[in-house]
């Protein structure tokens, strides 16, 4: 169960949100759920996010790099996991092609081999039924397909 908060007047909720938002990158859809949480009537959520965007607290290509870029270098997630976690927090198409974009290349096959390679150790990347296995955790992780089987072909040639 979750205790919503004893309601507060919209002059304290814009003050709290502009703290929130000014010490770390957080999109619309957050702070809108942090209004809601906060019991603060929907009539005054729009006043808010727009005096937050006004004044760049908030900012939608800003947070969709910000998010992209901590999401490869920090979680090792690849392309299609972000930009399904971006969907999810309404970002616009525009916004996640952009940032999806930004992504450094060469760090990003570093990342998807780096974890490839460890876990070649735990299974056996020449038999079939394992380099699945190695498949399917690197899918889950955001990985595009093809990229994962370039990378184990590489590496199996490699050995």
């Amino acid at each position: 169960m979750s205790k919503r908060v004893k309601s507060i007047d919209p002059q304290a909720a814009l003050l709290r949100a502009a703290d929130i938002c000014s010490r770390a990158e957080h999109c619309e859809s957050e702070i809108r759920e942090k209004l809601f949480n906060w019991g603060l009537e929907p009539t005054h959520h729009d006043q808010i996010i727009d005096y937050l965007f006004d004044h760049k607290y908030i900012d939608t290509e800003r947070f969709a790099r910000a998010f992209t870029n901590d999401k490869v270098r920090f979680s090792g997630w690849g392309r299609i996991k972000i930009r399904l976690a971006l969907r999810q927090k309404h970002i616009p198409s525009y916004a996640i092609d952009q940032a999806i974009e930004q992504i450094d290349l060469s760090t990003y096959l570093s990342n998807l081999n780096t974890m490839i390679l460890s876990r070649s150790k735990r299974y056996n990347i020449d038999d079939y039924e394992e380099r699945n296995k190695i498949c399917r955790q690197m899918m889950s992780r955001g990985y595009e397909p093809g990229l994962i089987i370039q990378a184990i072909n590489d590496i199996r040639s490699q050995r």
